[in-house]
Parts: structure tokens; sequence; C-alpha cells
């Protein structure tokens, strides 16, 4: 089996009739991932979309999708989705959320976009844990299963990104994340410095102090990165407080935190605020973006 690296659209219609691996030099291992090469497969291509498929460093199987740019692409956004959702909360046009609206802009704006379904979660998903009781198990004594899940999850994404760098080389890297999603995005910005661009909804706080999955234990690492924030007045799973202090943590100049007035559910017009923030960034150069 061949690694693959190469440019554009050519790549993924090569890629479907000769499945590509990570180099294990490509994969940043994060702890207890052992550096092992990874065969990802593009499958049921059409113009628009091609599935994604891989088998994880601990046997577990990773279904995503990669959405194909109406343009030519030099750029990367990598989506996260929240709790009990899966990967088509991003594409779902009848969805409340109208997520579908921020996948549609970068894909209208030159980006190749990748999307998983967390673990647990979507085709994923297994019928005697729901997302229940992921909730149960994080406030529970032994939240073994709620760190598992995240975890891993952020794991698999590592390693999609890693191979999405070597296959498309994109000149700038967005990750984007709603709730359960933003946490995980700031975990993966925190481990991967690389990353250009963070814009997170509402990431819960995790109380715990020796928590490895508590966003706060990992915002102080995101160090040059833009970031843009939306927080709620009344989100039931963060206080302001606490939200404010875990984005004060940040040390990037770059940062945004916008707040509104609303739950942890957010008014579906959080996606003007987003989609503004990316008008901003399409339209300044490519150098200026980067911090």
């Amino acid at each position: 089996m061949k690694t693959c690296v190469l440019p554009g659209l050519l790549s993924i219609l090569m890629v479907l009739s000769s499945p590509c691996t990570i180099a294990r030099s490509a994969v940043t291992v994060l702890p207890g991932t052992p550096p092992e090469t990874r065969e990802v497969r593009l499958e049921s291509l059409s113009e628009k979309s091609a599935t994604l498929r891989f088998i994880a460093a601990d046997g577990a199987s990773v279904t995503g999708k990669l959405l194909l740019p109406e343009s030519p692409h030099t750029k990367l956004a990598v989506l996260l989705h929240p709790m009990g959702s899966d990967l088509t909360f991003w594409t779902r046009t009848d969805h409340s959320m109208r997520a579908s609206r921020l996948s549609n802009y970068l894909r209208q704006n030159g980006y190749a976009v990748i999307m998983l379904d967390a673990r647990l979660h979507g085709r994923r998903a297994v019928s005697h844990i729901t997302a229940r009781d992921l909730l149960k198990s994080a406030h529970s004594a032994d939240p073994t299963l709620y760190h598992d899940t995240i975890q891993g999850t952020v794991r698999d994404y590592a390693s999609v990104l890693a191979w999405a760098r070597t296959q498309y080389q994109p000149k700038e890297v967005l990750i984007m994340g709603y709730s359960m999603g933003a946490q995980m995005s700031l975990i993966l910005a925190a481990q991967h410095p690389s990353i250009d661009h963070v814009v997170v909804m509402v990431p819960p706080y995790v109380a715990a102090d020796t928590s490895p999955v508590a966003p706060r234990m990992f915002t102080a690492q995101i160090l040059q990165a833009n970031v843009l924030w939306l927080a709620a007045k009344q989100d039931e799973h963060s206080t302001t407080t606490q939200t404010q202090a875990t984005f004060d943590l940040i040390p990037s100049k770059h940062k945004r935190l916008v707040w509104l007035d609303s739950a942890h559910r957010l008014p579906s017009t959080y996606t003007d605020l987003v989609l503004a923030h990316l008008e901003k960034l399409s339209q300044r150069p490519a150098t200026e973006n980067k911090p």
C-alpha cells in the first residue's frame, strides 16, 4: 500500500481507486495512540462529496464525510458535531440549528470540509449507550465512558487531519465545533498549533480539576490561532464566570468572545455571526489570516 500525496480533486479520484495510507511521520501521536499507519478509504464519490472510512489505532471503525469545494481549494475545514447528534448536523437543511449554512459557505469559498461521526454517535452508535448515558457518565464518580468517548474521537480527528494535510497540503486549516464538538475543537487546537482558525459554540465546562477532557486544561496552549467563541448567558453547561475564565486562558492575541442572550441551544441566528466572521477571513490575504 503506497502513501499518496496528490493535490486537489485529482487526488479524490485516484484515492477512490487506490486507497491511501497515512505515513507514520505524518500522524500526530496522542497519548495512548500507537504510531501505526492508517488506511483512509473514500467511497461513494460524487461531484460534491465522498464517504470517508478508516480504522483507528485502537481498532475502532471511523466513518465520516468529505465535502468537496465548489472551486479549486487551498483550505481545509474540520467540523465537529454536538453530543446526541452526528455528522449530518452540518449538512441537514431541515435542522433547526441551520448549521448547513456554515458547511455550504465553506464549500463555496474553497474549503474541503471533513466531518466525522463521534464515537458512539451516528453510524458508530451502539444500542445500549445513549447520549443521556454519556452525560450521566460525565457527571458521575467514574466518568471513564465520557472521557474515552471524547479522547478517542479527538484521536480520530487528529488522524484524519494528518491524512488531509498530506493529501491536500492546505494553506489554511479551520476547525469548528458545537457543544461537545467545541470542547474537542479546543483540545485539538491546543494539541495542533498549526491549526489557523478555531470557531467554537458553547463548549461545556468540566469542573473536575484532574479531568483530561476539560477545555480549561487546554486553552492556555492555544498560542496563535484566530479564535471566535460564541457563548450563551444562560448556558446550563457553563456559567458566564466559567466561560469567561476559560476563554481568558487563551494567550492568542487573535481571539473574540461573543455573548448571546440564550441557553446552551443557541438561536439559529448564531450562524449569521459565524458567517460574518468567515467572510472577514475570506476577504483577507492568506498571509494575514495566519496569526
